[in-house]
């Protein structure tokens, strides 16, 4: 239908029937202003309708790409199952700085493996973490090794105080250990060094210890124990079945 505007002041125009128009007065104009008031209330709040449909549409999208986001991070993350450490297995000597800074101290393995309990290996290197109370062996630029002491007498080493595996932390007694981890696969203890074995709450210098191991499908657990009470120094003595290092391996 042809578009019509009137050539008389005053005057409009009004559909009859299909493609017919009958020419309305001023008063008829007045008389139907109510009913054009509601169809222009009516478009007014057909677009205030979708101004609030298009918003929730909008919030909704918002939301899956939350979720989407929530669930790439996820898959992103190759944190092992019940693994809390701030640093991993296999990072490289640059992706555990930028989390724990620079290391206070890099070190070869001493000669006596049995003593620092590694293996000596000219590609291992052992970074000494101070402010992070961590220990890590890297082989072949790779860490493959995580030490955690409850004591070092290193000026400014702090003990390592937040959660390490499965809820576990340092400040925990051997029972809670047991507890958290299970059974263990293996226990190894030394024979008794000095001292009466009979009364192994008697404090000696160098205590045997126990080391119990657990094996979860990405890391080996490697805690030790003291089967003898030890003497510190004057006065400090750490009792027996103290919880002496925490190791995490691959």
């Amino acid at each position: 239908m042809a578009t019509v505007r009137s050539s008389t002041v005053g005057y409009g125009w009004k559909i009859v029937k299909k493609d017919k128009m009958k020419l309305m007065d001023p008063h008829e104009i007045i008389r139907h202003a109510p009913d054009l008031l509601k169809g222009g209330a009516a478009v007014a709040g057909a677009v205030k309708v979708t101004d609030v449909q298009r918003r929730r549409r909008q919030m909704r999208l918002r939301n899956a790409a939350c979720l989407i986001l929530f669930a790439i991070l996820a898959s992103c993350d190759k944190r092992p199952s019940g693994y809390d450490l701030p640093i991993l297995l296999g990072s490289s000597p640059r992706d555990v700085q930028s989390i724990l800074g620079s290391p206070d101290s890099i070190v070869k393995p001493p000669k006596d493996p049995a003593l620092a309990g590694v293996t000596v290996d000219d590609d291992v290197k052992i970074h000494w973490y101070y402010s992070s109370g961590v220990v890590g062996s890297f082989n072949d630029d790779r860490l493959s090794e995580i030490t955690l002491f409850t004591f070092c007498d290193y000026k400014g080493f702090l003990v390592y105080t937040g959660s390490i595996v499965h809820g576990v932390t340092l400040a925990d007694s051997k029972s809670q250990v047991l507890q958290k981890l299970g059974k263990p696969v293996k226990i190894e203890n030394d024979p008794i060094r000095d001292g009466d074995g009979s009364k192994p709450n008697v404090p000696v210098v160098w205590p045997s210890e126990g080391r119990y191991y657990w094996h979860f499908p990405e890391y080996t657990i490697c805690a030790s124990f003291l089967n003898q009470a030890q003497q510190v120094s004057d006065g400090v003595v750490w009792p027996k079945d103290g919880l002496v290092s925490i190791v995490v391996k691959r």
